[in-house]
């Protein structure tokens, strides 16, 4: 079972860095339609959940705590990003 959970957590991980890599080419795509901020709080989210499952896939002494740091700070950074893109106007788009 064990080694099941890394395995997903790896693909996970993977999926993640694609994810971040992604924001960054859309940042110069959109550059000028949506604001930097978008980009950067979107990439910063993933990647900071990257590198908490790589604690997890590595079992490193961070791993028991590698959700709860996770969710700590992607939390907040979910509902700013949210928030942003509610009161966003519309007439930007």
């Amino acid at each position: 079972v064990l080694e099941q959970i890394s395995s997903h957590n790896l693909v996970y991980v993977i999926l993640l860095s694609l994810s971040g890599l992604g924001f960054l080419f859309l940042r110069s795509v959109w550059r000028n339609y949506v604001p930097d901020i978008f980009f950067w709080i979107h990439f910063f989210i993933v990647s900071w959940s990257a590198l908490m499952y790589v604690n997890l896939v590595f079992t490193t002494p961070l791993a028991p705590y590698a959700y709860y740091a996770d969710w700590i700070v992607s939390t907040p950074l979910i509902m700013l990003a949210l928030g942003l893109t509610a009161m966003y106007p519309f007439t930007k788009i």
